[in-house]
């Protein structure tokens, strides 16, 4: 026996293996299908469904629970960066990025906790500049994910992290009568005088 949460609306729930099972089917929406141990959550559940999908709400994130970040990170790195200048340095990055336990994370389970705990194991090994461009790197690669493959993601997960702070550039220029230029054979060299 199927009832349906209100008149007019797209929600089923039926009795299903001794439980509530609800049925949500909506032109232009994928289906979802959940079942619950009580009529009452089901119920609840089916209207908030409803509600949200109403309201253009409602989040489908079947295909972000599906992509880990290994496989976007991997996707990137054959759509994006293979048209990059940088493509081999990023390339290298990407792949010691997909070794690391974080990359076996879907997109939908990221959280900036363990983009936290990354950062901070990279930190040990790294300068603060190679672990922020890891940070960027990830960063992109889920924009990416979200703008270019419309895979719903409610926020990037390293938005709002804080990089780590790099020393600054040291500028040092030489003095025209430091160093001159000579012609070797077939090279131009630089000479500098102390």
């Amino acid at each position: 026996m199927a009832r349906h949460t209100q008149k007019g609306y797209m929600a089923t729930i039926r009795k299903h293996w001794n439980k509530w099972q609800v049925l949500i089917r909506r032109q232009g929406h994928p289906h979802i299908a959940k079942s619950f141990t009580s009529y009452s959550d089901a119920t609840k559940y089916a209207q908030k469904s409803e509600s949200n999908i109403a309201k253009a709400l409602y989040a489908d994130l079947s295909e972000a629970n599906q992509t880990l970040l290994k496989d976007a990170l991997q996707r990137y790195k054959e759509e994006v960066n293979a048209k990059k200048k940088g493509a081999k340095q990023e390339a290298y990055k990407i792949d010691k990025l997909m070794r690391h336990k974080i990359s076996n994370y879907s997109l939908a389970r990221l959280t900036s906790n363990k983009i936290a705990k990354l950062k901070n194991q990279l930190a040990v090994t790294s300068a603060p500049a190679t672990v922020n461009k890891y940070l960027t790197l990830i960063s992109v690669a889920l924009n990416t994910a979200k703008n270019k493959w419309d895979i719903f993601l409610f926020t990037n997960v390293c938005s709002n992290l804080k990089r780590l702070a790099e020393p600054e550039v040291k500028d040092t220029r030489l003095e025209p009568a430091e160093s001159s230029f000579k012609f070797n054979g077939n090279c131009l060299c630089l000479v500098i005088s102390y």
